[in-house]
C-alpha cells in the first residue's frame, strides 16, 4: 500500500474517532420509578413508554435538583429526571426536578393502607389482589409470590414493595380518595387497581355479618379440639399452635373467605351453607368439615 492511501486512512480515523465517543453519549428524559442509593442505582421510566432503564451513578457524577446541587439519596419516585449517559447503564450527570418531601411524608398514607385490600385482576377463575399489613408486610395473593415487605417512597405518595427472597419488587400509586390506584412490576404504566376492602368498613357484608362474632370449630380428633374465632371483619383469632392470628376477606361470590397467616404464611379457604352454620375448610391439611359452635 502507497504512503499516500495509509495516510489518507489514517485522517479517517482520526476524523471519525470524536463522532464515535460522542455517539456513546445519551440523553434520556424520564420520571424516576425507584433510587437506590446504597447501591448508587436509580431507574427511570421513559417519557415514550419504552421499558425502564437502570442507571449506576458513577463516582462523581453531578447530581443537581431543581437547579441545586443534591445528592442521589435527595431524588424520589415521581421526579422528572434527564439522564446523561457516556456509557450504556452508567449515568454522568442527572438534572432532577420535583417536589421535595417534608419530614415525616408518607405516614399519614401508610396508617391509611395498613389492613386495606387491593385488586387488579377478576374473573370467574382469579382474583389477584393485595393486603396491606402491619410491620411492612403485604400479602399478595398468587402462592407463588407469597409475602412482600412494603414501605412508602420518599414523596409519600407512592408504595414500593420487595419480595427478598427473589428480588421481585413492585410499585403502586394511588389516586386523592384513596380508593383507585395503578400497580406496576417494572412494566410500566401497570394495572389499574381499586380498593375492596377499606380499613374500617361502614357497612359489613352478608358474610362479615354472619361471620364476625362467631366460633367454629377448626379441626377435631380425640385428642384435640382447635377452633377459630372471626372477632371482627378481617381479622381472626385461630387456637392452632404457632399461628398469631388470620387476615380474611370475602370472596367475590359471598359464599366464603379466604385467609392467610403472614407470619407462616398458612393459607385457607372456607365455604358456608346458607345459614352460616356449617362448612368445609380447604387448608394444607386437605379439606374438612366446619360448623358453628357459638
Amino acid at each position: 500500500m502507497k504512503p499516500r492511501s495509509i495516510l489518507r486512512i489514517a485522517l479517517a480515523i482520526l476524523l471519525l474517532f470524536p463522532a464515535s465517543i460522542t455517539a456513546f453519549a445519551q440523553a434520556m428524559k424520564g420520571e424516576i420509578m425507584s433510587v437506590e442509593a446504597a447501591a448508587s442505582s436509580l431507574i427511570v421510566t421513559a417519557k415514550n413508554g419504552s421499558a425502564p432503564r437502570t442507571y449506576i451513578v458513577k463516582l462523581g457524577a453531578e447530581v443537581t435538583l431543581n437547579g441545586e446541587h443534591a445528592k442521589l439519596a435527595d431524588l424520589a419516585a415521581g421526579m422528572a429526571v434527564q439522564v446523561t449517559s457516556s456509557e450504556p447503564g452508567f449515568a454522568n450527570r442527572l438534572v432532577a426536578t420535583g417536589a421535595v418531601a417534608a419530614a415525616g411524608a408518607g405516614n399519614d398514607l401508610k396508617s391509611k393502607l395498613i389492613g386495606t385490600t387491593w385488586v387488579w385482576f377478576e374473573n370467574d377463575k382469579m382474583y389477584e389482589h393485595m393486603t396491606f399489613a402491619e410491620g411492612g408486610v403485604a400479602w399478595w395473593s398468587r402462592r407463588q409470590d407469597g409475602d412482600f415487605k412494603w414501605n412508602v417512597m420518599p414523596d409519600g405518595k407512592r408504595v414500593e414493595g420487595l419480595k427478598v427472597s427473589d428480588g421481585h419488587k413492585f410499585i403502586m400509586t394511588f389516586d386523592a380518595t384513596l380508593t383507585k390506584g395503578r400497580i406496576s412490576e417494572g412494566h410500566p404504566p401497570g394495572r389499574e387497581t381499586h380498593l375492596v376492602v377499606p380499613r374500617k368498613p361502614a357497612v359489613l357484608t352478608p358474610v362479615e355479618q354472619a361471620l364476625v362474632g362467631t366460633k367454629w370449630v377448626w379441626r377435631e380428633d380425640a385428642s384435640k379440639l382447635e377452633t377459630i374465632t372471626f372477632t371482627e371483619p378481617g381479622k381472626a383469632k385461630p387456637t392452632m399452635e404457632g399461628i398469631g392470628g388470620f387476615l380474611w376477606e370475602p370472596t367475590r361470590d359471598g359464599k366464603g373467605i379466604t385467609g392467610v397467616d403472614l407470619q407462616t404464611r398458612y393459607r385457607f379457604s372456607a365455604t358456608f351453607d346458607a345459614t352460616f352454620t356449617k362448612g368445609k375448610i380447604l387448608s394444607m391439611h386437605g379439606a374438612q368439615e366446619t360448623h358453628k359452635i357459638k
